[in-house]
């Protein structure tokens, strides 16, 4: 038994964790633009944080 104050959560919020990734890729994305920033450079850096979130759901999945 854990404490009383933490509420474990049983489902992953895959759309809202997919969502909220999209939207900060379009930010990297939208600032590499303004700021005339190599497209190679910020694809790898989006692909990256693709990857890197994936591993944390793959992860919680494989946790259960």
């Amino acid at each position: 038994m854990g404490p009383d104050f933490y509420e474990t959560r049983r489902r992953v919020p895959y759309e809202t964790i997919i969502t909220q990734t999209e939207k900060i890729c379009s930010v990297i994305r939208n600032r590499g633009k303004e700021g005339d920033g190599d497209s190679d450079v910020i694809h790898r850096e989006i692909s990256e944080f693709r990857y890197g979130v994936k591993e944390v759901l793959e992860k919680k999945v494989k946790l259960k």
